[in-house]
């Protein structure tokens, strides 16, 4: 007669196979969670610097471009060297975010915040920014015309006061 099992015992082959199913079970949801993760790369490696040339100086400010558009495209991980010539460091730096390419045309546009753009270098030739984050959005980016030193002159090259004209 074949040996009963007490109620609620289970044999040994079946808890084996009960933990490699569960196992396997474990190791397919943890892939799969890994797949609904960033789906862009915002590393400086896979993103090198695209290099734009379209700004203008209006009112005594480099602008990327005007407040009604076209803004510049600025997807997750992308980065921009904004040329501005002006052989001086501008004092300040601002980057405005739109959902709009048109800008206040169609839109609006709002200080960018956080890793929205981060400004990774300023020198007498350009403006290097990244979009830090995996969103997409259209990106304005505002300096300071440094070239005739503000009222007095006063500015060195790096665009910090000039110790020397004060």
């Amino acid at each position: 007669m074949p040996k009963m099992l007490a109620a609620g015992s289970i044999p040994d082959s079946v808890r084996w196979i009960a933990r490699a199913v569960a196992l396997a079970a474990l190791a397919v949801g943890i892939y799969a969670c890994s797949q609904f993760g960033p789906s862009c790369s915002t590393g400086d490696d896979s993103n090198p610097p695209e290099e734009f040339k379209g700004g203008a100086v209006v009112s005594g400010y480099y602008m990327s471009s005007p407040w009604s558009g076209l803004l510049l495209s600025f997807p997750g991980g992308k980065r921009y060297d904004l040329i501005h010539d002006f052989g001086c460091v501008p004092a300040d730096v601002s980057c405005f975010e739109s959902f709009s390419e048109n800008g206040t045309s169609t839109g609006s546009i709002a200080p960018a915040a956080g890793n929205m753009c981060l400004i990774q270098s300023v020198d007498t030739r350009k403006i290097r920014i990244k979009n830090d984050s995996c969103s997409d959005y259209f990106v304005l980016v505002t300096a300071p015309d440094c070239r005739d030193g503000g009222a007095d002159g006063s500015t060195s090259a790096d665009g910090a006061p000039d110790s020397a004209a004060e």
